[in-house]
């Protein structure tokens, strides 16, 4: 459990993907790992900033300038916080990562995506996740159980139809990197969803 290892869990808004991270992580520390749990956007201090001025406000800016700003985060979380930790051996549990800006800001915003997969790989020394959990969903289940949730979340609010061509790109993406990807059906209970994802990453590190 020394060897590093970076698990990332990704979905569209209302998937679960931030209570599955959470519950990953209290397993984690149930058995001694040596982890860390991070976010993006954010992560640091500036990434935080980032996260609040992208996320919350200017809702007209570019899609260019969105893509710019989210990588910018994950810049400056890559270089301080994620390859540190992965230099130490440890594992890095991360809430988003690349996924989610391909298929946020790549499929969804329609810009360029071999222009958006490159600009990543500059932010992130082309590192990818070791294990992705993508938790999918329908649309409007999603947004059936985001009905009374306050976020202020400008991304959040672009409707179900854009929330359905962020699926799409990440129905797609998950079908070129299955290797790397996991596929979980996050219309279940989450004590089903969360027994699954504690068991594939047993089978995956055990296997390393």
């Amino acid at each position: 459990m020394k060897k590093a290892f970076f698990i990332s869990f990704e979905g569209i808004d209302g998937s679960g993907k931030t209570t599955h991270t959470r519950i990953f992580c209290e397993f984690l520390r149930s058995i001694g790992a040596d982890f860390i749990s991070t976010r993006e956007p954010g992560g640091t201090p500036l990434g935080e900033d980032i996260r609040n001025f992208a996320l919350k406000k200017y809702k007209d800016k570019s899609v260019k300038a969105e893509l710019y700003l989210f990588e910018a985060s994950r810049a400056e979380h890559f270089e301080k916080v994620i390859q540190p930790a992965l230099n130490e051996g440890k594992i890095v549990v991360i809430d988003r990562f690349c996924d989610s800006t391909l298929a946020y800001q790549g499929y969804g915003n329609k810009n360029d995506l071999e222009a958006v997969e490159f600009v990543d790989d500059f932010a992130t020394n082309n590192t990818k996740p070791d294990l992705t959990f993508y938790l999918d969903i329908d649309p409007r289940e999603a947004l059936a159980r985001r009905i009374g949730r306050s976020t202020n979340d400008i991304i959040e609010d672009r409707g179900l139809l854009y929330q359905d061509i962020v699926r799409k790109g990440y129905l797609e993406i998950y079908n070129k990197n299955k290797h790397r990807i996991v596929l979980i059906d996050a219309n279940r209970s989450v004590s089903e969803v969360a027994d699954e994802i504690k068991d594939v990453f047993l089978q995956r590190i055990n296997n390393e």
